[in-house]
């Protein structure tokens, strides 16, 4: 299982890109601060920095006279800055009311967001400043499958460091201040599960994904957990990331006459030239998809009676009106300030997870709210509902992964329609039933 795990999630988060909006954003560059479409008061470029010894608070006084608490973040803005425009208006939320509450005192928020550009050595030179320049004890890492290199010096001088991107090493129990908490490893893991349970007499299954590494190992990852939910073998075909047009592979998948097709891997625009493809070829059974791209941007991409049929996970934000308070309260603040939402930012859950923490702790010191989160502790915000949860096929007994309440659509008309929750109680049934049989060796490729 775990030669395929970094694989899969470079392609789930390639799917997730559309959620941080890398198709309606403009790249920040070094060459051009001045286009910065995110307020200078809060991003930065990573570049080179010393190392000199951490000090000793993550703190500075504000304006209002509140201690402004900094938190640092890594994102690759190639894949899109709509999360970090997000944190600005979540940040604004906090000060705007007076503070973060801690312990009985306010602070005010403050994100730091650096650029890893994808790249290990632009990652670790921005960890490396965000700690012994910038001073800061928290830091929120987005779509940086570098992450696990940064470990040492994170868990070294106990910053604490959430993330979305799950690697196998930073789970185990020798690290202390790392966590999960993106939606993921969720979507992995029980879009699979949820389609056992509500399509029980589906059994005749074909994927399609596309003809590389990642493309092989996401319908490895599918396959297998389908076998093991819903005990159904899968015939996998592929198709050459270059093809345009996929007719002649549309028509061999519906003349073998499936009962569902699952697509997947090839990101919103790969995605759509096959739904296109199966409905061009006559295709009329369910598709189904582990990745919630958002109707808003599939539509622009496949015609709206080539989704009768379509299934998918879906963020709280994406209906009309969003799903929760909390993803209403976001998405309006968005709309007031950008003029339209088309899938961009989902809520940054990582900064959800650090936000519970502090208030919960009532501290800023790391060991206590790493303690915090590792003992079961619940969160919500924008993204959803999250529970922390353990992993015991890392040997990991602490709560170090993210459990997410996922909703499921349909699209009918060009909208996204409802279809059902798969909550938080399934959910954690769910990573402790399949982790547990992952440690005991029941589930592998």
């Amino acid at each position: 299982m775990k030669k395929w795990t970094l694989i899969i999630m470079v392609i789930m988060l390639t799917g997730i890109l559309v959620l941080s909006g890398c198709t309606n954003s403009t790249p920040v560059t070094t060459s051009a601060p001045a286009a910065n479409p995110i307020p200078a008061k809060t991003v930065e470029t990573s570049t080179a920095a010393e190392t000199s010894a951490p000090a000793a608070s993550t703190t500075a006084a504000s304006a209002n006279g509140n201690e402004t608490i900094t938190i640092g973040v890594l994102m690759n803005y190639s894949w899109g800055t709509d999360d970090a425009k997000s944190l600005d208006i979540m940040a604004d939320w906090e000060n705007a009311n007076g503070g973060l509450d801690i312990g009985g005192k306010k602070y005010n928020i403050k994100f730091i967001v650096y650029d890893s550009k994808g790249s290990q050595t632009a990652g670790l030179s921005a960890v490396n400043r965000l700690i012994f320049e910038d001073k800061v004890k928290f830091i929120l890492c987005s779509f940086d499958t570098s992450s696990d290199s940064y470990l040492p010096t994170t868990e070294e001088n106990k910053v604490i460091f959430i993330t979305d991107t799950y690697i196998p090493t930073m789970l185990t129990p020798d690290k202390h201040y790392c966590f999960n908490a993106g939606i993921v490893t969720t979507m992995s893991l029980c879009s699979p599960a949820w389609f056992a349970r509500t399509y029980p007499d589906k059994s005749k299954i074909v994927g399609i994904y596309p003809d590389n590494a990642m493309g092989h190992g996401t319908a490895e990852d599918t396959k297998a957990k389908l076998a093991f939910f819903n005990k159904t073998d899968v015939t996998m075909e592929y198709y050459p990331l270059s093809s345009q047009d996929l007719s002649a592979l549309g028509t061999k998948v519906t003349n073998l006459s499936p009962d569902v097709v699952f697509v997947g891997g090839g990101g919103a625009v790969l995605d759509s030239i096959v739904i296109k493809a199966l409905h061009n070829a006559g295709f009329n059974g369910l598709l189904f998809n582990t990745s919630p791209t958002p109707a808003v941007q599939l539509t622009e991409l496949v015609p709206p009676e080539a989704l009768g049929n379509y299934a998918c996970c879906a963020i709280p934000m994406e209906f009309d009106p969003p799903l929760t308070d909390a993803a209403k309260k976001l998405k309006d603040a968005w709309v007031a300030q950008y003029g339209t939402w088309k899938g961009q930012a989902q809520g940054y859950s990582m900064w959800s997870c650090l936000r519970e923490a502090l208030v919960e702790a009532g501290a800023l010191d790391p060991d206590k709210i790493s303690d915090t989160i590792s003992n079961g502790m619940k969160f919500e915000g924008p993204a959803g509902i999250f529970q922390m949860v353990s992993r015991p096929d890392m040997g990991n007994t602490r709560t170090v992964d993210a459990a997410w309440e996922i909703y499921f659509k349909t699209i009918k008309d060009g909208k996204p329609v409802y279809l059902d929750t798969f909550s938080l109680s399934d959910g954690t049934a769910t990573y402790q039933s399949f982790f547990k049989a992952s440690s005991a060796g029941a589930y592998s490729k």
